[in-house]
């Protein structure tokens, strides 16, 4: 079995769930990448486009069930804010937000806010989360 404790490189070239957030929508291109596998391994980093941070850690935790029978998985995910940006949200404040999942076996990559390029790195194209009360 994988030692869960170790980031995966490469991991978003299997099955995964990401999510992109930008804490800082003064700095479009800096954003952090959150992905997690039906396997458990996962990896986050910060990136800042053209750069990424492979060294950076959210802190994040991970769980994740799969059921085989029903051929689907779930994997729930608890990121302390505080990685993600520096100050804690407050009401009206706005930060970009895309989720995307990697379904390899099906030939399928579905977005929340589809970017309508040939990649994922399109932060101009994330969504918005709109905090409120």
């Amino acid at each position: 079995p994988p030692d869960l404790r170790k980031e995966r490189i490469g991991l978003w070239d299997r099955d995964v769930v990401e999510a992109f957030i930008g804490g800082d929508p003064q700095s479009p291109t800096a954003y952090r990448e959150i992905e997690v596998a039906p396997t458990g391994e996962k990896i986050d980093l910060s990136v800042d486009q053209p750069d990424k941070d492979f060294a950076w850690e959210s802190g994040m935790e991970a769980r994740v069930s799969v059921d085989n029978t029903a051929k689907h998985w779930i994997s729930e995910w608890r990121i302390p804010l505080s990685a993600l940006s520096a100050q804690a949200p407050a009401v009206g404040t706005r930060w970009r937000l895309n989720l995307y999942r990697a379904d390899r076996a099906n030939n399928a990559f579905l977005a929340w806010n589809p970017t309508l390029t040939n990649t994922f790195h399109a932060p101009r194209r994330f969504g918005w989360l709109d905090f409120g009360k």
